[in-house]
């Protein structure tokens, strides 16, 4: 029999520790957490102590999948090259953190093509996700993309007249090896229901 999980975006700013108790008080048995400051490249140590304790906390209460939303800045579908290259170091520095936190998965949105066209978009993305599944990524590590879709089914980049939907959206696990991912793990798309309401 599968067990229901029920779960919620969790803040993290007052501590690991009231993290712990929201997730006890609400009787959660999922969440997702910001490692470190969504809106900036740089975050805060991690604190080895407390995400073992974490950790602990999240396995004794039967917390999973503990999920990573990555940072806000990545943009992993925009041309221009320094950014970029950013955006791919910052996924895997989000990728390294989850792992310190026990993060079954990282969640990043994938971003903006900025008027460059749907499919170079769509190919930056691929080849950053390929980039961002290291050889080295442990078993149960995961990393997922998230994107609005109004429209139905499938992520696309909201900006272009003629939206390019890349695969579905939902409980399929997105195969993106066609399109050229390495397989050093999976990556699935998941819809954000908080922004794709209109």
């Amino acid at each position: 029999m599968t067990t229901l999980r029920i779960g919620m975006h969790v803040r993290t700013g007052r501590g690991l520790d009231r993290v712990v108790e929201e997730i006890r008080t609400l009787g959660l048995n999922a969440v997702q957490i910001f490692t470190g400051n969504p809106s900036a490249w740089r975050s805060a140590p991690v604190d080895a102590q407390a995400t073992a304790a974490f950790k602990a906390s999240m396995k004794a209460l039967d917390v999973n999948p503990v999920l990573s939303h990555a940072m806000y800045l990545i943009n992993l579908a925009g041309p221009n090259p320094s950014f970029y290259r950013k955006s791919k170091d910052a996924l895997v520095s989000e990728m390294t953190r989850a792992e310190s936190y026990g993060c079954r998965y990282v969640v990043t949105h994938v971003g903006s093509h900025m008027g460059d066209g749907a499919q170079l978009g769509i190919d930056r993305v691929v080849a950053a996700l390929s980039f961002g599944h290291r050889p080295d990524t442990p078993a149960g590590e995961q990393g997922g993309a998230e994107e609005v879709a109004h429209d139905g089914p499938g992520l696309r980049f909201v900006d272009d007249a003629a939206p390019q939907q890349v695969p579905v959206v939902g409980r399929q696990r997105v195969d993106l090896a066609p399109v050229g991912v390495e397989r050093h793990g999976e990556v699935a798309a998941v819809l954000d229901p908080e922004v794709a309401v209109e």
